[in-house]
């Protein structure tokens, strides 16, 4: 939760161009089309020109650090 709220900051603080987007899918219908399984509590998802660039489930690659340098 840390990290979603430090990337909701950081998208509204630094983020003029709005290259970085928060969205919210709770009832992980998105989640699902992308093959991700419902167990998965912590996921990072990059898109870059409307495709897929990249996409995690890893805990740590999942840190808000890690997943703004993908977009930087």
């Amino acid at each position: 939760m840390h990290d979603l709220l430090e990337m909701d900051a950081w998208a509204k603080d630094y983020n003029p161009r709005k290259k970085v987007q928060m969205v919210s899918d709770p009832d992980k219908s998105f989640v699902k089309k992308l093959g991700v399984p419902d167990s998965v509590q912590n996921f990072a998802l990059v898109v870059k020109d409307g495709i897929v660039d990249y996409v995690t489930m890893n805990k740590e690659d999942c840190r808000a650090e890690n997943v703004l340098n993908k977009v930087a």
